[in-house]
Order: C-alpha cells, then sequence, then structure tokens
C-alpha cells in the first residue's frame, strides 16, 4: 500500500512537471519576442506559479468533488438505519478522512512539481544573459526533461519507454510551433 501511494505520488509530480515545463515553454516563447530577459524571467516565474496554485486546487476540488459524490451514492444505496448501515457510513468516514488527506497530499505533490517545471525552464538565465542562447538552453533542458519523465512515467505504469519519452517530446514540440505562431501573430 505504501508503494502504491508512493507510485501516485510520483505521478503527480510528474504530471506537475510537465505541466510546469509545457506552461512554461509557451510563457518562454511567449516572451522571447520582447528581446528581454528580464520579462521572461518574470512571466515565466510568475505564470508558473499561478499555474502551481491552480494545479493544487484544481486537484484538491475536483478529487473531493468526486470523492463525496461516491460517498453520498453509497450512503443512498445504503438508504437505511439499521446498525449494519450505521457502521458501514462510520468505517466510510474514516476511510474518507485517509483519502482526504492523500487528495491533500497528491495535490500538493503536484502543484510543486508544476512551480519546480517552471523553475527548469528558466534556469538557464543564472548563467545566460543572451537572450537567444537562453531560449536554446531552455529548450535543451526542457526537452530533455519531458524525455526523462515520459521515461519514469513509462516505468511507472510499466509502458514501453522510448515511445512515451517521444510523445512527451511530440506534444512539446507542438507546444512549442502553436505558442509560436501565436506569438508571431500577436
Amino acid at each position: 500500500m505504501v508503494f502504491t501511494k508512493t507510485k501516485k505520488l510520483l505521478r503527480n509530480f510528474a504530471r506537475g512537471i510537465t505541466d510546469g515545463i509545457l506552461t512554461s515553454l509557451g510563457l518562454l516563447i511567449g516572451t522571447y519576442y520582447s528581446g528581454s530577459t528580464r520579462i521572461m524571467l518574470t512571466v515565466v516565474l510568475a505564470g508558473g506559479l499561478a499555474n502551481s496554485i491552480s494545479n493544487f486546487t484544481g486537484a484538491f476540488i475536483g478529487e473531493t468533488a468526486e470523492l463525496y459524490r461516491r460517498i453520498h451514492q453509497i450512503k443512498r444505496d445504503i438508504g437505511k438505519n439499521d446498525e449494519k448501515s450505521l457502521k458501514i457510513i462510520d468505517f466510510l468516514r474514516a476511510e474518507v478522512l485517509e483519502e482526504e488527506r492523500d487528495i491533500h497530499h497528491r495535490g500538493i505533490v503536484d502543484g510543486v512539481g508544476t512551480f519546480i517545471g517552471s523553475l527548469f525552464v528558466i534556469s538557464p538565465v543564472l548563467f545566460i544573459s543572451n537572450i537567444n542562447n537562453l531560449l536554446l538552453a531552455s529548450l535543451m533542458i526542457s526537452f530533455l526533461l519531458l524525455s526523462t519523465l515520459g521515461g519514469v512515467i513509462a516505468y511507472l505504469s510499466k509502458e514501453d519507454v522510448l515511445s512515451l519519452s517521444a510523445k512527451m517530446c511530440i506534444i512539446g514540440l507542438i507546444t512549442l510551433i502553436l505558442c509560436s505562431l501565436i506569438s508571431k501573430i500577436a
């Protein structure tokens, strides 16, 4: 059971990092044409933080709502106030508390992962001041991480590592192309 929870947390973390990378790629490309590394840094960090908070909130609210929907459905299905039914409901309350803790943990891990993904994308700004070189380094880091995350997710879910790594990079490339097109139009 502990291993299963750890795998779930790792999947949430990987999902969060992937989200942070893809969102930050869009922000990076969108601000690249401003010509300012300061604007790029500010927008990617602010966007990464906002996305992180959004992921935590969305995961928490969505999963909690689904949990309570299932509980109410079970209560309706039981529909009795006899001793056996009340014991089942008490048991469910304990399960709900456990599940709520897990939801909090997964939401936090997802949100933190999102912000970390954004930090990875913009991290070259610490070492590179030329905006073209910064963009190139950020892209290389992003695609390396997307490929690695694809491998980790594939390993956890017993899928083909190369196939999922390639899919993650293709998703990154599509994000890059679409955001570039929008940035050039705007």
